[in-house]
């Protein structure tokens, strides 16, 4: 082969090597040279344009593939945060619950405990009444026997037919009631 750059060039293309055992090429003659450099302008001007196209459906699709992706991805977020949401809702209304229902105990445990203070002050009050009742008894048996003990001597005295002054000798000489008891 030969150094020629003409002999390097792609068979097809004007300059190639011939094919062995095909006539040598010829250069093209002048007239048609502007027309071939028009022509490939035009290729690379399709190639370009097909290129672009290309590109911008790529682009498209590649924008409408990231778009997808990302409302996937929000949605899938925001599923998670509304069940984050409806979970808080659902403990603050429990949180709600059981702080109304601790409001309803502490007022019936309040209404239990006047309840039994009430019983116990009423307890202790029919104990004083009782202590009441025992101190009054002995108070009247001290006052019945003193009575009784005044009376017996009146008649005493009534049946001596003692006269007026004797009767106040007689009562000094008369003991005392003896004191009641006291409990």
């Amino acid at each position: 082969m030969s150094a020629n750059p003409a002999a390097v060039a792609s068979p097809g293309r004007p300059g190639a090597a011939p094919a062995a055992g095909a006539a040598p090429a010829r250069p093209p003659p002048p007239a048609l040279q502007p027309l071939m450099l028009n022509q490939t302008l035009r290729q690379y001007q399709n190639q370009q344009s097909a290129t672009r196209a290309e590109t911008d459906n790529l682009r498209r699709q590649m924008s409408s593939s990231v778009r997808n992706f990302s409302d996937l991805s929000v949605d899938l977020l925001n599923e998670r945060v509304m069940m984050v949401f409806d979970y808080q809702q659902a403990i603050e209304q429990e949180a709600n619950q059981l702080q109304q229902a601790s409001a309803r105990f502490a007022k019936q445990s309040a209404q239990w405990l006047s309840l039994v203070e009430s019983f116990n002050t009423a307890l202790k009050e029919l104990g004083d009444v009782n202590t009441w009742a025992q101190t009054i008894e002995h108070d009247m048996t001290g006052i019945a026997a003193a009575l009784e003990y005044v009376y017996k001597g009146s008649i005493e005295i009534i049946s001596n037919n003692e006269t007026p002054a004797d009767e106040d000798a007689a009562v000094e000489e008369t003991p005392a009631a003896p004191a009641p008891e006291t409990a």
